[in-house]
């Protein structure tokens, strides 16, 4: 598809896909939220939860208009799954990577990873049922 070809109600279609995934996320992510304000920080607790809020809301938007466009019209399962799975990891592992812990505390990594993955499983399934209804179109398969 080419930059011109994406028209106005593809690019409304992505809106949607990315809105629903952020509805469906409000509940888990405040969990996960309230779990990752609950660690020691630098930052004021406000300032903690304008970040996190903000990064969950950007990856879980992201994610429904990658998703919209990945899976397109194709019924792979395994597809599916590795968005979320690579959605998840990438979320639950940058805790690592960005110095969200000082130390390596197993336990609360293992949450935030799982509850990451589950995070866009549920917005996966939400999605999956959007389509199924017609509320919301995938994209057409290329033609190969």
């Amino acid at each position: 598809m080419t930059r011109s070809s994406l028209s106005l109600a593809e690019r409304w279609e992505s809106a949607k896909a990315g809105l629903l995934a952020l509805a469906t996320a409000v509940i888990p992510a405040a969990a996960l939220i309230g779990l990752e304000i609950q660690r020691p920080s630098a930052l004021p607790a406000w300032t903690t939860l304008a970040v996190h809020s903000g990064a969950i809301a950007v990856s879980v938007f992201l994610f429904g208009v990658t998703y919209r466009y990945a899976i397109r019209s194709d019924t792979n399962p395994h597809l599916r799954n590795g968005l979320v799975g690579a959605f998840g990891l990438v979320r639950g592992l940058g805790l690592l990577e960005n110095g969200a812990t000082t130390s390596l505390d197993l336990p609360w990594l293992t949450s935030q990873l799982g509850g990451s993955l589950l995070l866009f499983a549920l917005c996966a399934t939400s999605l999956d049922f959007a389509i199924a209804r017609g509320w919301l179109r995938p994209i057409p398969s290329s033609p190969q």
